[in-house]
């Protein structure tokens, strides 16, 4: 086996390739974080206990070759094993998400037993204190991996997976989340695959979610684009490099404001691994870049700002074919379309994860990685970035969105804000975390996956709308809705949340209502409200809200009938409440 190690092929082919390399280079610390060995299967970072710091979950296999799931908990930099009774699993996937709505982080566990079965388990969050499996059934798989997204834009995440079931049948499913009523096998026409990857992202900025996917089909290896039309995908008109065995990432290579594909796999039909990034150009235009990277395998990539210069770097860790090489490699982002590897070295692994996340709140990423090391052992290993403290820039914190507005159609809302005005980081580098709630500073409509009450994130990721600084939710039901949004960074830092708007959303109208004191109605043929007082009284006045909850007009009432003239008012839902000597009556009406 041959292990490349500083100076490595890959950083003798990207001197040829990129003379111009920095002299600086990207340092990191090894830490003794106090976790086991793992490799052949996931690592993932969340926050699952609300603390405000990252905690980890590993599968795979430990010395000896018997699988094991364990979740670290993060103390301070610290990582101590729970007690909680996983399923032991390997060859498969750990993702994080608030399936439920209830603020903390859930997680869904798959891949194959020490006796080759294959499972897939959902497990319950509570408050960070019990974590247990629930009754939700989905198939059973390994081989493959797993995603939440969601993909209707109701506000709760669905779940796509794909991998080799028990019966090693090549299988894709989507399945919606259809709230306390669990999950419904939607039928799609995405391929079924093992040895799959999958990606999602905005990628013509519609403001819904799309789909990248590469496996191994039964016919040979592919790699899809699936545009999402009204929750239905349909694949995008553009050639991709199939592979299998593989990982897959979106990321904005140029800061251009769309998502472009980095994948790597392995054809086994060539029998040659590949890395690549194919540029989104838009209109279904996507462009190979020749980046002269080398392909792995049976590994993982990992996108984030290393750096801190507002930029997506990535590492890549696996396998290579040829030579029967393993790698694990970061490379940096020199924004003009090209990267080159840096200094650093990080141990060479395959059958391996990496995972890059701000583990001691540093304002920077850390990388997280497991593996058959050199020694043909599993290792995990935790590296500290310390961009922050030497020749590279400070943490940049970006500012907050401004400019918040919503409005209402149908069953619908529509979310909207600008960038923020006084930039600390790069404008274009940004991502977008939408919160909504039915209690203030709730987000038990659609999850930011943050930390109640701050701003800290409980998963590293990029926002939970992309780039996108519009965004409907559907199948909303009458009520008060509050929300905000925030920005992140690409190196995960985040923005406050901006201060918290309110929207009415009304699917039904009261166009009268009467009491005691007071008659109040909407009259349409006079695009009028009328109010008739019944009794004396010392003050009375007419209020008027917008569906946003802002006032609109404020006017005294005179005894006896008052008409208000609402000819001059966009169309829309409107709340009128009228006051008499403190007594509240009120109608909602359409203009």
């Amino acid at each position: 086996m041959r292990i490349f190690n500083r100076p490595s092929l890959q950083r003798l082919l990207l001197l040829a390739i990129f003379p111009a390399l920095s002299a600086s280079a990207q340092e990191f610390l090894q830490v003794n974080a106090g976790f086991s060995p793992f490799a052949q299967g996931w690592s993932s970072m969340a926050d699952y206990d609300n603390d405000g710091d990252l905690d980890v979950v590993l599968t795979g296999i430990q010395t000896g070759s018997q699988a094991k799931t364990t979740l670290f908990n993060n103390n301070n930099g610290t990582f101590t094993a729970t007690t909680i009774a996983f399923e032991p699993l390997q060859k498969g996937v750990a993702q994080w998400a608030d399936y439920d709505l209830d603020g903390d982080m859930d997680l869904l566990l798959s891949g194959m037993t020490d006796d080759y079965n294959r499972k897939t388990i959902l497990y319950n969050n509570e408050n960070g204190t019990i974590i247990k499996p629930t009754a939700i059934k989905f198939p059973g798989f390994a081989n493959g991996q797993a995603a939440w997204f969601d993909y209707d834009r109701d506000g709760d995440p669905d779940l796509l997976i794909s991998g080799d079931t028990l019966s090693l049948n090549h299988f894709t499913g989507l399945y919606r989340n259809d709230g306390e009523n669990g999950f419904t096998l939607i039928p799609t026409n995405l391929p079924n695959l093992v040895s799959s990857a999958m990606a999602f992202a905005d990628i013509d900025n519609d403001g819904d979610l799309d789909v990248a996917i590469s496996g191994d089909s039964g016919g040979g290896d592919i790699t899809r684009l699936y545009r999402n039309v009204e929750g239905t995908f349909v694949e995008v008109n553009a050639s991709f490099e199939g592979v299998s065995a593989g990982s897959m990432a979106f990321g904005d290579l140029e800061n251009d404001g769309d998502m472009d594909l980095f994948y790597q796999g392995v054809n086994f039909m060539t029998g040659i691994s590949v890395f690549w990034i194919y540029r989104n150009d838009g209109n279904d235009v996507w462009t190979k870049m020749s980046v002269g990277l080398p392909g792995l395998y049976l590994g993982g990539i990992a996108l984030a700002d290393f750096d801190l210069d507002g930029l997506v770097d990535f590492i890549v860790t696996g396998k290579g074919t040829g030579c029967g090489i393993t790698a694990t490699v970061m490379y940096h982002n020199n924004g003009n379309g090209g990267f080159w590897q840096t200094a650093f070295d990080f141990p060479a692994l395959d059958n391996s994860s990496v995972t890059a996340g701000d583990y001691d709140n540093d304002g920077d990423a850390d990388v997280l990685l497991t593996g058959i090391s050199g020694s043909g052992n599993p290792s995990t290993y935790l590296f500290r970035n310390i961009a922050g403290s030497n020749q590279f820039s400070q943490s940049l914190t970006p500012d907050e969105p401004q400019n918040l507005t919503a409005e209402t159609s149908g069953t619908s809302i529509t979310f909207k804000w600008n960038r923020p005005s006084a930039m600390r980081s790069s404008m274009d580098a940004l991502t977008y975390n939408l919160r909504v709630g039915s209690t203030a500073g709730g987000q038990e409509i659609f999850s930011a996956n943050t930390v109640a009450g701050t701003s800290l994130m409980s998963i590293p990721a990029m926002g939970n709308v992309q780039f996108d600084t519009v965004w409907t939710i559907n199948q909303m039901r009458e009520g008060t809705y509050f929300w905000s949004v925030q920005a992140i960074s690409p190196g995960f830092t985040c923005s406050d949340f901006a201060p918290e708007h309110t929207i009415d959303l009304f699917t039904s109208t009261e166009e009268i209502q009467n009491n005691e004191t007071v008659k109040i109605w909407y009259d349409h043929t006079k695009n009028a409200i009328l109010i008739n007082t019944l009794k004396p009284f010392r003050k009375a006045t007419l209020a008027l809200y917008d569906a946003g909850g802002r006032l609109i007009k404020y006017t005294d009432i005179s005894a006896g009938q008052t008409s208000v003239d609402i000819r001059h008012l966009t169309p829309g839902f409107y709340i009128a409440t009228a006051s008499i000597d403190g007594s509240l009556s009120k109608i909602k009406l359409v203009r």
